[in-house]
């Protein structure tokens, strides 16, 4: 009983930290495609919600 009630304390603890590195890791993601769409000559148009070449 004891083993149980201390394991779900530490996956409450524990489960914050993964979901924000879950999320950093997307955000990583996300901000080297940016820099792709930047370094080939892409911006984004935010009335048409897409990238466009200038």
């Amino acid at each position: 009983m004891w083993g149980f009630l201390i394991g779900l304390y530490l996956a409450m603890m524990i489960y914050p930290f993964l979901e924000e590195w879950q999320q950093h890791q997307a955000d990583k993601r996300r901000l080297a495609k940016m820099r792709e769409h930047h370094a080939k000559g892409r911006r984004w148009d935010t009335t048409k919600g897409q990238s466009v070449d200038e």
